[in-house]
């Protein structure tokens, strides 16, 4: 089952799915004027990778409740679908 973690300005979506490998992540970002659009797919295998990829995104800092959130979030699923060992 999927989950979604969106900003209250609707412009920073992320989906997250469980895999069998770990966790896939979609990544949306929409600029402010709807001009521009990136989307961004990983497929993260331990939560060490997941942190840090979290921590690497600057726009953690504009939107710090849902980063908490996708962390929280993602880390939960790999913590109940078996973390494969860090790499």
């Amino acid at each position: 089952q999927d989950i979604i973690v969106r900003s209250d300005d609707g412009s920073l979506c992320f989906k997250l799915r469980p895999t069998l490998a770990g966790i896939w992540v979609q990544r949306d970002r929409r600029h402010k004027d709807r001009s521009a659009r990136l989307i961004q797919s990983m497929v993260f295998y331990n939560a060490v990778g997941f942190a840090r990829w979290c921590e690497a995104d600057s726009v953690r800092f504009d939107y710090p409740n849902v980063f908490r959130q996708v962390k929280r979030e993602g880390g939960a699923m790999l913590e109940s679908h078996g973390q494969l060992p860090a790499a």
